[in-house]
């Protein structure tokens, strides 16, 4: 293998041929910005586990999906759906280390991740948990055809991987929490009330002794597991709304002589969670060999058929090389919800693609005294459960940028998507609809840029994206991380997004506000006086935008549902959206600014009630 800038392979057809290309062989060999002793650490191969059988592809396409890999090693329970990561027909689930501490279990969407990224990991599809052909039906599985969770049966493999990567996680899950882990698969001729049945008959009911089969209370029972009373109880009575418990096991519910099947009279058949089965107590573990941690750096080399070259350094300082070398022919891949779509339908690659999930700097997490640090590689779920828990431990204003970040991930795209993705990915692509860039631009974010030649530097979020899908950085650096500062008190942040559905889908327009409050007597009263404003949205101009000249008007004035009225007109005037503009909708478009204005205005004025020092004056609402 000759590592080189811009890979070629010698095709060896005679000896003259050899003998005339030996010194541009060598030239190249000089120039790579890996040392000869690096190079050697670089593995030539992908190894991964599939199924429970090792595979070690030694000619592995840089361009090929690990749904391509697997369909063409005889896999084919695994479907090809949208081929955009939107269905989640195409769901496997990945096993690995990929922190070095405990054993992962990620649900990700094989159509969309390449199959170098699944380097070092065990692959589980729907033929590895079980098969009516070997007579061994995984408790997923058996669920989902008792329950009637199939009819077609193209999307349920995807829907048995999802849940299966769910419970293997947590196997005590709850139901509530396991129908959010479905936000990434659609089924299109079953309907989600079998589906979402069977899921919560294998989750743990009630709250361990209470006969509550432990719904939320919402619409049908509670998000569909039964029960119309919460954690504390039920209300039973056997319609769709009570709870299992309170049900005879054969039960049948006639009214008017018409056979009604309800969630309750479902889940009073199959009161066995997955955490009691077997399956249970015997899955998979990781093989040995993948439990060394890290792995050895990557390296694939283009050829003729493989035009593009895989390199996974587990530096950082050998990915800032290779950056510099490569410029922008070398592109960096974390999810590849974005890059796979376009060279699949825009033809777009790429001489290199660089995978950065190795390198510690560019994944590891922190929440600091000062404010967050998030890798700007570090997958969006690790981001968002980081955020969760820096709410939870600032209960008060302190944590309203954690909590931000966390709501705002948590409608970003699907769980398949956010296990992989990245934040950095995020905001490099600078996506005019970026669900994230207004909440960091609101939060008053910073990243840190490296390169090999000038080191690092830090930029501010707001001068880092400078038009549309342009972003102040250089061919030759690296995001490396992100800074969250803490909220001060008396400061309050909150997301907004409006899109046609309300998971796994695109913004119409998204927005995050924010505003710091003091109190001051003005008129011989107590009143509430805004310190500082930022207005932050996605979706309604080429790039997302700062409401600056709105927030300058916040300023200084009395938080009131009057202020705030006479302001709706003015950030409907400033972030008004042409009638040629692209996508469409241009008064509904401008009319939602104004209306998350007015929403975050309600949630704040509720929010002082708690937070506000004793003897402040009373809320404006």
């Amino acid at each position: 293998l000759i590592p080189r800038r811009r890979v070629a392979v010698l095709q060896l057809s005679s000896p003259c041929f050899f003998a005339a290309n030996m010194t541009r062989a060598t030239l190249a060999y000089e120039e790579t910005p890996l040392s000869a002793a690096a190079l050697k650490q670089y593995r030539g191969s992908v190894l991964l586990y599939c199924n429970g059988k090792r595979h070690e592809i030694a000619a592995a396409d840089a361009q090929m999906t690990l749904l391509e890999w697997l369909r063409s090693e005889g896999y084919t329970g695994t479907k090809l759906g949208c081929g955009e990561g939107g269905c989640g027909a195409c769901t496997v689930v990945l096993s690995s280390r990929g922190d070095g501490s405990e054993v992962r279990h990620s649900a990700v969407n094989a159509c969309l991740m390449p199959v170098c990224a699944a380097d070092w990991c065990m692959v589980t599809t729907v033929e590895g948990i079980g098969s009516s052909r070997r007579g061994e039906v995984h408790p997923i599985q058996e669920r989902l055809a008792a329950l009637h969770g199939s009819q077609c049966g193209f999307c349920t493999p995807g829907i048995v991987m999802a849940l299966y990567a769910a419970l293997r996680t947590s196997p005590d899950m709850r139901a509530e929490e396991l129908t959010e882990k479905l936000d990434g698969n659609l089924c299109r001729c079953t309907g989600y009330r079998p589906i979402l049945d069977a899921a919560a008959s294998l989750c743990i009911r009630g709250d361990g002794g209470s006969g509550c089969c432990g719904g939320g209370g919402g619409e049908n029972g509670g998000g569909g597991n039964g029960c119309g009373s919460g954690n504390t109880g039920c209300g039973g009575g056997g319609g769709a709304g009570g709870c299992a418990a309170s049900l005879p096991s054969d039960c049948k519910l006639l009214p008017d002589g018409d056979v009604v099947s309800s969630t309750a009279s479902k889940l009073a058949k199959h009161t066995t969670p997955y955490a009691a089965t077997d399956a249970a107590e015997s899955e998979p573990a990781l093989p040995e060999e993948l439990l060394a941690w890290p792995p050895p750096p990557l390296h694939i080399p283009a050829a003729p058929r493989r035009p593009t070259a895989w390199w996974s350094p587990t530096s950082l300082q050998e990915l800032l090389a290779l950056k510099a070398s490569l410029g922008e022919r070398g592109r960096i891949v974390t999810g590849a919800s974005e890059v796979t779509i376009e060279a699949r339908y825009k033809r777009r690659s790429a001489d290199a693609y660089l995978s950065p999930s190795r390198v510690p700097q560019l994944v590891a997490c922190e929440d600091g005294a000062k404010g967050l640090t998030l890798g700007a590689c570090a997958p969006l779920s690790d981001v968002e459960a980081l955020c969760e828990a820096a709410g939870r431990a600032r209960p008060g204003c302190e944590g309203e940028a954690a909590r931000a970040c966390a709501t705002m991930l948590r409608w970003f795209a699907s769980t398949q998507i956010r296990n992989v993705a990245s934040l950095g990915g995020n905001i490099a692509t600078a996506s005019p609809i970026s669900d994230m860039i207004p909440t960091l631009l609101a939060c008053g974010a910073s990243l840190t840029a490296a390169s090999e030649a000038r080191g690092e530097r830090t930029v501010p979020l707001a001068g880092f994206v400078t038009g549309y899908r342009r972003v102040a950085l250089e061919p030759d650096e690296v995001i490396v991380s992100f800074f969250v500062p803490h909220c001060a008190p008396l400061e309050f942040v909150r997301p907004y997004k409006q899109a046609r559905r309300r998971e796994d889908d695109i913004s119409i327009v998204s927005c995050a506000l924010r505003v710091r409050l003091e109190p001051a007597q003005r008129e011989g009263r107590g009143v509430w006086v805004v310190s500082d404003a930022a207005l932050a949205y996605g979706g309604l101009a080429p790039t997302a935008v700062l409401a600056v000249k709105t927030a300058d008007k916040l300023r200084g004035c009395t938080w009131d549902a009057a202020a705030v009225d006479a302001l709706l007109p003015a950030v409907m005037s400033e972030l008004a959206v042409p009638h040629d503009a692209p996508g469409g909708q241009p008064e509904y478009r401008t009319a939602l600014a104004g209306s998350f204005l007015f929403k975050f205005f309600v949630a704040t004025s509720a929010s002082l009630a708690t937070v506000a020092p004793v003897g402040s004056p009373p809320p404006p609402l």
